[in-house]
């Protein structure tokens, strides 16, 4: 498949974006095949003539995953985050959330409410991802597996209170010292097995292919409610043994 607009403006319509949808958008743009840069273009702004950002809402996240204590404004931390994001954040006018690990970046009808949300936490109540349950946000994973983008599962496993993971206090710097709360990883025998979802999800789930990989298109709505239910019947469901 040559690398055209029309081209991608197709893939995305194959996964039944619609107008007025709030997306929250993770990528991993090699799974298309391409190395032009011209395709973040594309992606970001046929996702915005589908959903009409008057009606509907598009996010990304910005993550900080670098482990350092010293908060740096806008810092983009290459190992945590897919190249269009950082096209993103420096080519439309985006408003960031607050949270110091977490931030996500958006345009569109919702975007402003992510000033909202609080920089203390990462997950949980008055979280970014809390606000995306709210407003019904759909999670639009570009490329990747629900492995490599569904941070959003981290979220359902601090309310689900999951044994291998344990809220903890942690200290950032940002002009003033912040006390932050970070769902640690407890235990390093299990590893995510987010995929999973996948199964529980099938008939729920809209799929793409792509050269290397596919593209889905989840309700957050519904990978809660069916998600976090199993999650509370088997607290070790996300995770599996090294």
């Amino acid at each position: 498949m040559k690398l055209t607009s029309k081209n991608i403006h197709k893939h995305l319509k194959k996964l039944n974006l619609k107008k007025g949808d709030n997306i929250c958008c993770h990528a991993n743009l090699f799974s298309f095949g391409y190395k032009e840069i011209k395709i973040c273009e594309y992606i970001v702004n046929n996702i915005i003539k589908i959903i009409d950002i008057n009606q509907g809402t598009l996010v990304m996240p910005f993550y900080r995953l670098s482990g350092n204590k010293k908060i740096i404004q806008n810092k983009f931390d290459k190992k945590g985050n897919s190249y269009l994001y950082k096209y993103f954040f420096e080519n439309y006018d985006v408003t960031m959330s607050k949270s110091l690990t977490h931030p996500h970046i958006g345009i569109g009808k919702y975007s402003n409410f992510l000033k909202k949300t609080s920089e203390n936490t990462a997950f949980g109540k008055n979280s970014d991802f809390e606000l995306f349950e709210k407003k019904k946000f759909k999670l639009l994973l570009l490329g990747c597996t629900p492995n490599e983008g569904a941070t959003y599962l981290h979220h359902l496993e601090q309310i689900a209170k999951v044994p291998y993971r344990k809220i903890k206090t942690l200290y950032f710097f940002k002009n003033k010292k912040i006390k932050y709360s970070y769902n640690i990883k407890l235990k390093n025998n299990y590893k995510s097995n987010f995929d999973i979802v996948l199964k529980y999800l099938s008939k729920k789930i809209n799929v793409a292919d792509l050269k290397f990989g596919k593209s889905y298109y989840i309700s957050l709505y519904n990978l809660k409610k069916i998600i976090y239910k199993k999650l509370l019947e088997n607290k070790l469901l996300l995770v599996k043994k090294n």
